[in-house]
C-alpha cells in the first residue's frame, strides 16, 4: 500500500483507495467480486489490504473517519461559493431572455456572432416546428 500526497492509501501501484476495498469488503464482496470491479489489482493485493483492514481495524476505521470529513468540508465549501451560484443565475437569465427571443423573432442573422458570447462551433437553436 502507498500512501499519497493526498493523504490517501492506495493500493500497491494503482488509483484504488483503500476506502473502495474496505467498503466493498464490508459490504458482503468476496475478493473476487472486488477484482472484478478493479481489475488492475491483484487477487495478493485485494487479499493484502482485507488482511490490513483486518488486523488494523481501529486505526483504518480512524483513517476512513478522517476521509469521510475532510470530503464532507471540501463538499461544504464547493457548495457554498457564493460566486458560482450567482454566475449560475445569470447564466439561466441569459439562456431564458436568448430563448425567449429566438422563439418570438428567430436567432440573430449570422447566427449566434452577434450574441455576446462566441463558440468555435456553430449553435442553432431548435425552434417549433423546425425540421
Amino acid at each position: 500500500m502507498t500512501l499519497w500526497e493526498d493523504g490517501s492509501i492506495r493500493i500497491g501501484n494503482s488509483r484504488v483507495p483503500l476506502d473502495s476495498i474496505v467498503h466493498e469488503c464490508t459490504s458482503g464482496s468476496t475478493a473476487e467480486q472486488i477484482q472484478d470491479d478493479f481489475p488492475t489489482l491483484s487477487l495478493r493485493e485485494i487479499y493484502g489490504a482485507i488482511f490490513y483492514y483486518l488486523e488494523h481495524e481501529d486505526q483504518v476505521e480512524e483513517y476512513l473517519q478522517r476521509r469521510d470529513q475532510e470530503a464532507a468540508r471540501i463538499r461544504a465549501e464547493i457548495e457554498d461559493r457564493p460566486r458560482a451560484d450567482a454566475l449560475r443565475r445569470r447564466l439561466r437569465e441569459r439562456y431564458a431572455r436568448l430563448k425567449s427571443k429566438w422563439h418570438a423573432t428567430g436567432p440573430p442573422l449570422g447566427g449566434l456572432k452577434n450574441t455576446q458570447f462566441t463558440s468555435s462551433v456553430p449553435l442553432r437553436p431548435v425552434l417549433p416546428g423546425a425540421a
